[in-house]
């Protein structure tokens, strides 16, 4: 990832970043796997595609 190794700062950063990135993509995963979870018990349920079926919520025009 960085060129120069023989510099510490590398190993600093690389560290911050490894601290900061795998909290964030570990609890990603285990949101998104709870998710799953609980789509599968409710089998009928969809997720609606705001592009193919446009809600039916009328947005008020002003007169």
């Amino acid at each position: 990832m960085f060129a120069n190794l023989n510099n510490p700062m590398a190993y600093i950063i690389s560290f911050q970043m490894a601290v900061l990135l795998v909290p964030a993509f570990t609890g990603l995963y285990f949101t998104l796997r709870q998710e799953r979870r609980e789509a599968r018990k409710q089998p009928n349920l969809r997720i609606q595609d705001s592009v193919t079926e446009p809600s039916t919520l009328e947005i008020p025009r002003a007169a």
